[in-house]
């Protein structure tokens, strides 16, 4: 078996946020909302998976200092504002790749179809729509699961100056920074392949990881998503949309500690 005619899938976006804000300002009235002015902030913690959300303000400097303390409250220090506005609706959830998407429109069937229009566009209708907000409507929203933890896969070309894709790659996961993932996976490639001739892609929260390869060793690559099942089907279509049958190689999860080498040119996995 030879290593010439291995052709990588690799199919993620890197980031922790994806934000569509309408052009103008928002504003919306009800029944038990604080006015069509009412003031919104949005705050994270990059250092740890979730969110925090203040609606329904009179104020701006309100909206904001109530939502930085929640999230202070919640996850200690390295809170930042991530958005703050006026009324509309707020549609969140995560892409596949595990970044935060917050869409903002003056309705919530706007709201709605934005966010699935701008997955259709990125990801190919794999968002996960966790939840629609009332901007105007006075509500505090906390949620803030665990420490975020990387997650880096290294890969690189074949050691003889073919240029061709090795077939190897290293997996390390459950990292506090991705930046200490991206140095561990590519600190193993390099020393096997030379560092030059090594790249890396890395993800984090929630998601999951699958490597495949087709049996005979001539196609693999990776596929990441918010859920071992989602990984496994996402898979399963590449495999479909390339003509070829396949097999799982491993699974894993960012959070999870993990530091492995996989040749998905010879280890056999799970056929699908």
């Amino acid at each position: 078996m030879t290593t010439a005619a291995l052709t990588i899938r690799w199919h993620l976006r890197l980031g922790l946020v994806t934000i569509a804000l309408p052009a103008t300002a928002l504003c919306a009235k009800g029944d038990d909302r604080t006015g069509e002015h009412a003031h919104f902030a949005v705050a994270v913690n990059p250092a740890h998976v979730g969110y925090f959300i203040v609606a329904g303000e009179r104020g701006a400097g309100t909206a904001r200092k109530k939502v930085l303390k929640r999230c202070r409250t919640a996850t200690g220090p390295g809170c930042e504002l991530l958005m703050a506005s006026q009324g509309g609706f707020l549609a969140l959830g995560y892409s596949p790749s595990g970044n935060l998407r917050i869409v903002v429109e003056s309705t919530r069937e706007r709201a709605t179809g934005a966010f699935d229009e701008d997955c259709n566009a990125e990801y190919g209708g794999t968002c996960a729509l966790e939840r629609i907000v009332d901007l105007s409507s006075r509500s505090e929203i906390s949620e803030a699961s665990e420490p975020r933890r990387f997650a880096a896969v290294a890969f690189g070309a074949a050691d003889d100056g073919s240029g061709q894709q090795d077939g190897r790659v290293w997996l390390v996961s459950g990292r506090a920074t991705a930046d200490e993932a991206i140095a561990a996976a590519m600190q193993r490639c390099g020393a096997t392949l030379g560092a030059g001739n090594c790249r890396t892609q890395v993800t984090s929260g929630q998601t999951h990881i699958a490597l495949y390869r087709s049996p005979d060793g001539r196609s693999g690559g990776m596929q990441i998503n918010l859920s071992q099942q989602l990984s496994i089907a996402a898979v399963e279509r590449a495999c479909k949309q390339d003509g070829i049958r396949c097999e799982i190689i491993a699974l894993a999860a960012a959070r999870d500690e993990r530091d492995q080498e996989y040749d998905l040119n010879r280890m056999k996995g799970v056929p699908l």
